[in-house]
């Protein structure tokens, strides 16, 4: 009886700790720049298939704003164009730098002030000084919440390193072949910290 409990309590543990595993293992290919183990903990499939309608909803809500002649079109098209980009430009070298904080804040941050917004700073120089270890990108730090949201499904939040509210929300998800990255997105909300 207590090498079946001793076997459900490892099985148990072992099932816990590994999404904690391969988001360390993530933290690492980018950390080192090892762009093959990075690849290998994406499911690059689902990855670019969650990113898909979030970037094509984006590009949508800008069209809409803008109206005319020039913004039908530009919605009419625009899922396919988006389809075609985010498989083009989803990429290790992509993830890499949205991981360690370097993509997302121009493009989001600046439309999402809208237009009485009171002036912001430009988003720092990728080549300025960092008050980050420039040796490690992804300092343990940063890491906010780490839980299951469901039996398949693991959430890692961390704070983005130049945008205080701001945090990169990274998902795994299990499948047939372990615990793999399946979302990567970018939230703000005042008075995060």
């Amino acid at each position: 009886m207590r090498k079946i409990i001793a076997v459900i309590i490892f099985t148990a543990l072992a099932y816990l700790a590994a999404p904690l595993w391969t988001g360390w293992r993530l933290r690492e290919a980018v950390k080192t720049r090892d762009l093959t183990a990075l690849e290998a903990h994406v499911d690059w499939t689902s990855l670019r298939g969650n990113l898909k309608p979030r970037v094509s909803g984006m590009l949508t809500e800008e069209a809409e704003k803008r109206g005319g002649i020039a913004a039908a079109a530009r919605k009419l098209i625009g899922q396919t164009i988006t389809d075609k980009a985010v498989d083009v430009l989803v990429t290790p070298e992509w993830l890499a730098r949205v991981l360690r904080g370097r993509e997302f804040v121009v493009s989001r941050t600046e439309k999402s002030r809208g237009p009485d917004a009171a002036p912001q700073q430009k988003a720092p120089d990728p080549a300025a000084a960092d008050p980050e270890d420039p040796a490690d990108p992804l300092p343990p730090r940063r890491l906010r919440w780490a839980f299951f949201e469901t039996p398949t499904r693991f959430r890692v939040e961390a704070v983005h390193p130049r945008v205080p509210d701001g945090r990169i929300i990274a998902t795994l998800g299990l499948g047939s072949s372990g615990w793999k990255l399946v979302d990567v997105d970018f939230k703000r909300q005042a008075g995060w910290q």
